[in-house]
């Protein structure tokens, strides 16, 4: 990792030889967690996250910009069962590290980094390549190693083309990886469309099937994802996403998987601003992309109160139609310029589908309660 890192830095400093100045920023993010639930064996969760940052630009007053970024993530958590049973763990890793150049018009960025796009804020069928929990306060993602180009026409359409190399662990949605020495690629294309937009992505990749078929069977099976999404501000806001997911396997009984969210939000003139938004996102398979398929659905609310300056009070609540189950969030966050204080009540499932890949996941699980302190400089 610090080759990488090392190898990153000196390529950036030569393409910038020549400029009249250089903007570097070393900046970061530490935080600090409780977390106490009731879930068996019951224990106290202790976790600490410290993400330092180096944001190195160059001076684009005379034409086009190149910047990078580096950061590391270095986290740490002990699991305190009792006072004879007691679990650490500490690990760190490259976090993001990326080189872009950029005009006024077009970017190109390349390394790891953070892709996102779309709509639907709580339930997202246009989560392709990262796993944001929506309840947690600092947004935690891993990047993806990938090639991402921007156009931003002056009618507002924006064009994006990416690809992808060496991810070999599973992104968003995905239930198996991907192939890591073949090629992912796609793109997006995004239009205004009255007073809002509208938008349709497309994904390839090949996911590697070994450790799930037995031996004997191709393991590699190509996978396409289409998607459209459209987003209006009116007197409400509202949005769609709908995804179609096709893998193309004779060893799979149902080889379509499609997903779609409906959302829409309002901002009361309560006090301060109350703010609600609603999702409903339903998901199942089929064997033919437009035939029956079995599935599931899910309806999603969000609450959020500002209480003067520094306060805010929110609330996350899920219901999953099939399951019958309930998922409910709490929170409380206060805020100064470099500090924020966040405190979290829970009552959720157990390893429920709805939440599987997130980061914060089992720390959620059950009923309980976390307290989060963080610091940005």
């Amino acid at each position: 990792m610090p080759l990488r890192i090392a190898c990153l830095v000196v390529l950036l400093c030569g393409s910038l030889g020549s400029a009249h100045a250089l903007e570097t920023q070393l900046r970061g993010e530490a935080a600090a967690a409780v977390t106490v639930n009731d879930v068996e064996p019951r224990a106290v969760q202790l976790n600490a996250r410290y993400v330092p940052e180096l944001f190195v630009a160059g001076d684009r007053e005379s034409g086009p910009g190149l910047a990078a970024l580096v950061s590391v993530n270095l986290d740490a958590s002990t699991r305190i069962v009792s006072r004879n049973d007691t679990e650490s763990d500490s690990d760190a890793d490259l976090y993001r590290a990326w080189l872009r150049f950029s005009t006024s018009r077009f970017e190109a960025r390349a390394g790891r980094q953070k892709i996102t796009f779309g709509s639907a804020t709580l339930l997202r069928p246009l989560r392709w390549f990262d796993q944001i929990d929506p309840r947690d306060p600092l947004q935690i993602t891993e990047g993806v190693d990938a090639l991402l180009l921007r156009y931003y026409f002056l009618n507002n359409a924006n064009v994006w083309l990416w690809g992808l190399l060496g991810n070999d662990a599973p992104k968003g949605w995905e239930l198996i990886a991907s192939a890591k020495d073949d090629p992912e690629y796609g793109g997006r294309l995004q239009v205004p469309a009255g007073p809002g937009e509208v938008a349709a992505s497309y994904h390839h990749r090949v996911a590697d099937a070994s450790a799930v078929l037995p031996p004997g069977f191709e393991p590699a099976v190509p996978e396409d994802r289409y998607a459209l999404d459209g987003k209006w501000d009116a007197t409400v806001g509202l949005w769609f996403e709908a995804a179609l997911i096709h893998q193309q396997s004779d060893l799979l009984e149902n080889r379509y998987r499609r997903l779609a969210v409906l959302g829409v939000d309002y901002t009361f003139g309560l006090g301060d601003g109350l703010t609600v938004l609603g999702e409903h996102f339903i998901a199942d398979s089929a064997q033919e992309a437009f035939g029956s398929g079995d599935g599931s659905a899910t309806t999603a609310l969000s609450v959020r109160y500002r209480w003067g300056v520094v306060d805010e009070l929110s609330a996350i609540f899920y219901h999953d139609w099939r399951q019958d189950e309930q998922y409910s969030t709490g929170s409380w966050r206060r805020t100064y310029d470099h500090w924020a204080f966040n405190l979290l009540v829970f009552a959720n499932p157990e390893g429920s589908a709805l939440t599987a890949g997130e980061p914060r996941s089992e720390l959620l699980s059950g009923n309980g309660a976390q307290i989060l302190v963080s610091f940005n400089h």
